[in-house]
């Protein structure tokens, strides 16, 4: 599955595609199954899998599908823990978007 690694400084640029997002889990919602990743800014997620596992304040890798609303429906959830370097992500958003071609096809 192809997807395009973005933070939410680049969600309007994404409507309708796959993406990567890396985050920190701020809020948690298990009964609608949604939730809001903190990534270069607040971004809200929904899942339809189950949300019961994820941890406030982990930080998460997340693959879903960029909505018009600029909310991202979640197909999966990876599990970064707590100890994890946010600005490394946001660097490397930077440098996926600015050396494109090393990272897509």
């Amino acid at each position: 599955m192809e997807s395009l690694r973005v933070d939410a400084t680049l969600l309007a640029q994404s409507s309708n595609k796959t993406v990567r997002i890396i985050g920190q889990l701020k809020s948690l919602d298990t009964g609608n199954s949604s939730a809001s990743l903190d990534s270069n800014g607040l971004i809200s997620v929904s899942s339809s899998s189950n949300t019961d596992e994820l941890v406030v304040d982990n930080w998460y890798e997340v693959i879903g599908v960029v909505q018009k609303d600029l909310s991202v429906n979640v197909l999966q959830w990876f599990d970064f823990g707590k100890d994890f370097n946010g600005n490394a992500a946001k660097k490397l958003v930077e440098v996926v978007h600015r050396v494109p071609e090393l990272y897509h096809s």
